[in-house]
């Protein structure tokens, strides 16, 4: 399930950097086309043409920005959503896991205390059986 969330997540970065990639290009598809049409103006343009051709620009990028601006709070607000869900589920899994570590924990203790001579040659046979493994690793 959290590598759902994260999968997820990744998508919507991508997402996001589509937009801002997007919105990279048309930013410069319209500068680039303002540097040509300066360009291949033969003669000085007027100062009414220069304002034509300012708003003309200027209004090629406010289709463009206000679009893209939109798309990627979107993405950043979806991304941050799903931040926030992982964050939950891993807590909540953490929490389980906890709670199950301590029910074991607390049943070996009991064992322990209810039974100690019995738990006691379990921990010597135990580390009896550890030692002998460990020296015949050692040879």
């Amino acid at each position: 399930m959290a590598d759902d969330v994260i999968q997820d997540m990744k998508m919507k970065t991508e997402e996001a950097d589509d937009v801002n990639n997007d919105m990279r290009i048309k930013t410069a598809e319209a500068l680039e086309e303002a540097a040509m049409r300066l360009r291949e103006s033969e003669e000085s343009m007027s100062g009414d043409e220069i304002w034509d051709f300012v708003h003309d620009v200027e209004g090629k990028l406010q289709e463009v920005v206000p679009k893209k601006i939109a798309q990627a709070e979107e993405a950043g607000e979806d991304i941050k959503k799903k931040l926030q869900d992982a964050e939950e589920q891993l807590r909540s899994y953490a929490e389980k896991e906890h709670a199950q570590i301590e029910k074991k924990v607390q049943s070996v203790k009991s064992y322990v205390s209810e039974n100690p001579i019995p738990a006691i040659a379990i921990a010597a046979g135990a580390g009896l059986l550890f030692g002998l493994i460990a020296a015949k690793l050692r040879d």
